[in-house]
C-alpha cells in the first residue's frame, strides 16, 4: 500500500461501514460506529492519543494503517458502553 492507495481504502472502510450499519439496522442489532469517537486521534494526532497508525507508526517502522493499543481499549470501550446501555 502506498499514500496513492489511501483514498481507494477510505471509500472501501466507509463502504463497508454503511453496509455494516445497515444490516444491524436491518437485524435489529446495536450498531457502534466509532467514526465521533476517534475524531481527532486519526493518523495526524499526537502519538499519546491517535487510535490509528499511518503508513509509519510513531517509532518509525513501516506499519501500514492500523489501529493502535490506543484504538483497540476506545473501540473496546464503546462496545462495552453498547453493551451496558442494552
Amino acid at each position: 500500500m502506498t499514500r496513492s492507495d489511501l483514498p481507494f481504502f477510505k471509500l472501501a472502510e466507509d463502504r463497508l461501514n454503511l453496509g455494516i450499519a445497515a444490516q444491524s439496522i436491518a437485524h435489529g442489532i446495536t450498531h457502534v460506529d466509532p467514526t465521533a469517537a476517534s475524531t481527532g486521534n486519526d493518523v495526524c494526532a499526537d502519538p499519546a492519543s491517535r487510535w490509528i497508525e499511518g503508513l509509519r507508526s510513531a517509532d518509525g517502522t513501516d506499519t501500514l494503517v492500523h489501529p493502535t493499543l490506543r484504538g483497540h481499549a476506545g473501540m473496546a470501550d464503546l462496545v462495552a458502553d453498547a453493551v451496558l446501555a442494552g
